[in-house]
């Protein structure tokens, strides 16, 4: 259905850029460069396909073998969880999430059937480990929010507390940017995009909307979606990228960003709850909590005009039973944190739930762009580390009481949202 693995316009121009041999930031460049190495096999995206498929079920085997091993009368919950309704969506697709997430899967399920069934450290296990890390890491600009936690608990499983893991992401993210920023520009010989401008484009202009102050940004007030930055690059809205920069086209290098960046700390600074609502309005579209059905028709139907042509009814339809309540990101934190924030259990399963949710709460702060894939981590992540959980964990009622507790809340606000939505028009 998938092969040779489909391609979005990122991944198109990601191709490009493997043929070429010129890459550039706005991108992953080591996703780039590794597909270059991987066209003397083939042309074209098959390679990337299997290598993805290959490590994502690499690290699914490694933890069905855990478990199976371990007890094995609850061998299955690890492969229901690998076939989450996302992750079959994407998978196929050549995509950096996808990317991040096979990679990140592999470097864990190594860890975990290490760990749990005593096995001795290798050089080979650790150096495979370590690379799959590394390109996940690489691979998105914020990956290292999912990696640290799986780091933290390759190192140091005592670690993997709440205080201490939340302290050491954070200083792994911050010491990890010059890093990548080596590796793309000085290693990769990558060129700068300068793609950081959208966020803060994106920030100006939710700021002025919710302040009511619009004097930063050159643009008219139905420029802003609190969906996704794009349509601040509408030739209506005045390209605003290449407006304020000066850039010759949208991620080009010639663009000059200072003078963007100071705006964008000063308007925070002026109106500091602006901003608060506008982060927050964006991470709730991004996590589809409190939302109306087929959101991207009312927010952003430019985005996907085909789908949202189709019968009103059909389009209701297609939210309430298509994207039911396991696509919704939100459901997934509520879980991840439960299962994070819990004071006992195995702390290979406890990394991974904070991975996933450190993941996505990230967005809150960084994300521009409310799309599914962004979260494929994050459901993935947290739908294993549930599934883990509940093969190891003998007490299976009680657990599931706790469960029951931190998600059910979430889905029945989410679909009184949705009715509410619907009612009103």
């Amino acid at each position: 259905m998938y092969f040779p693995g489909r391609l979005d316009p990122d991944s198109a121009s990601q191709l490009q850029q493997a043929l070429s041999g010129h890459f550039a930031d706005g991108n992953p460049p080591i996703m780039a460069a590794l597909w270059r190495v991987l066209l003397n096999i083939s042309p074209g995206p098959a390679p990337l396909l299997a290598l993805h498929v290959g490590l994502y079920w690499t690290g699914v085997w490694a933890l069905w073998d855990a478990i199976a091993r371990k007890n094995g009368r609850r061998w299955f919950l690890p492969l229901i969880a690998a076939v989450h309704p996302l992750v079959i969506v994407t998978l196929g697709v050549i995509l950096k999430d996808t990317g991040l997430a096979a990679s990140l899967i592999a470097a864990f399920g190594l860890l975990f059937r290490q760990r749990v069934l005593e096995r001795p450290v290798t050089l080979g296990s650790s150096i495979a480990v370590g690379v799959f890390l590394a390109y996940a890491a690489l691979v998105r600009w914020n990956g290292m929010f999912a990696v640290a936690p799986v780091l933290i608990y390759w190192i140091r499983p005592a670690w993997v507390r709440p205080v201490r893991l939340i302290a050491g992401t954070a200083i792994l993210v911050a010491a990890f940017v010059p890093v990548s920023s080596f590796v793309n520009h000085n290693l990769l010989g990558a060129s700068r995009s300068h793609l950081e401008v959208a966020l803060e484009l994106f920030d100006i202009a939710g700021i002025e909307h919710f302040s009511d102050d619009y004097r930063s940004l050159p643009m008219p007030p139905r420029c802003y979606t609190p969906f996704y930055w794009d349509r601040l690059e509408w030739r209506e809205c005045g390209s605003l990228f290449e407006k304020v920069t000066g850039a010759s086209s949208l991620g080009a290098p010639d663009a000059k960003t200072g003078p963007v960046t100071r705006t964008w700390i000063s308007a925070i600074e002026a109106h500091p709850l602006a901003y608060a609502e506008h982060r927050l309005a964006f991470f709730n579209s991004s996590t589809y909590f409190i939302v109306p059905p087929a959101l991207i028709c009312r927010s952003a139907p430019e985005y996907a005009a085909a789908y949202c042509e189709q019968p009103r009814a059909k389009l209701i339809l297609s939210d309430f039973v298509k994207k039911n309540w396991l696509y919704w990101p939100c459901v997934w934190l509520a879980a991840g944190a439960w299962l994070a924030l819990r004071r006992e259990g195995n702390p290979g399963v406890k990394a991974l739930a904070w991975s996933g949710t450190l993941y996505g709460l990230g967005y809150l702060v960084v994300g521009l762009g409310s799309d599914w894939r962004y979260h494929l981590w994050t459901e993935l992540a947290i739908s294993m580390a549930v599934a883990l959980h509940f093969a190891l964990d003998s007490d299976r009622i009680r657990e599931s009481k706790g469960l029951f507790i931190a998600v059910v809340p979430v889905v029945a606000v989410g679909y009184v949202a949705r009715l509410l939505f619907l009612l009103t028009g």
